[in-house]
């Protein structure tokens, strides 16, 4: 089976809406957030960092590693043009680590158009988990690949998905206080909450 082109047919987006409702003070964290992040310096605002850490989960991190994190989301804050190949290959000259879907969390921060990689968005997207060792120049590359994909289906289903507009006209039905969202960061919404039959209970 290949690449999502829209929203599963039988997705339930009633339960799906019924987690956002569940998640509500963590959504809020997001636009804390989003709101915040040119009226600070998150590199040194401890609050802003805990709130960051709390709703990306995190806090596994080592202090070394937060401080590179945060001083590069400091740095590319203001970069209109901020790219995931950039920020990913910085974390790693920063911390010896590949962190694709911290990096694609640092991106979308800054530009909401951008999507999340995370273990549910794969999944939802039918995409598949990239594997390889931080020494590996190849397993960045593959991680750059695998991003482009994910952008690319996401563009797809934003721009053609007739079930993702039915998502859309739900979730701004029901909450309102969403509808300036972007339409990528919807469909993140739905790919961080919605799960497939055999995946529930695990």
């Amino acid at each position: 089976m290949g690449p999502m082109s829209d929203l599963p047919g039988d997705a339930d987006f009633a339960e799906v809406i019924r987690s956002i409702d569940d998640r509500r003070r963590g959504i809020k964290k997001y636009v804390y957030l989003l709101e915040r992040l040119r009226k600070t310096d998150v590199s040194s605002d401890i609050g802003y960092q805990s709130a960051f850490e709390s709703f990306y989960v995190v806090r596994l991190r080592g202090g070394e590693w937060m401080d590179a994190y945060f001083e590069i989301l400091e740095r590319e804050k203001h970069n209109e043009a901020v790219c995931f190949e950039s920020v990913l290959k910085k974390m790693w000259c920063a911390t010896r680590r590949v962190e694709a879907s911290f990096s694609s969390k640092l991106v979308a921060t800054i530009d909401p158009h951008q999507p999340v990689w995370d273990r549910w968005a794969l999944q939802n997207l039918n995409l598949k988990k990239v594997y390889g060792r931080s020494s590996d120049p190849k397993y960045v590359d593959r991680c750059v690949n695998r991003y482009a994909e994910i952008c690319k289906v996401t563009k797809a289903i934003v721009q053609q998905g007739a079930r993702f507009r039915e998502w859309k006209a739900m979730l701004d039905e029901h909450c309102p206080q969403y509808e300036g969202f972007t339409e990528v960061k919807k469909l993140d919404l739905f790919l961080w909450l919605y799960r497939p039959e055999p995946a529930r209970g695990k």
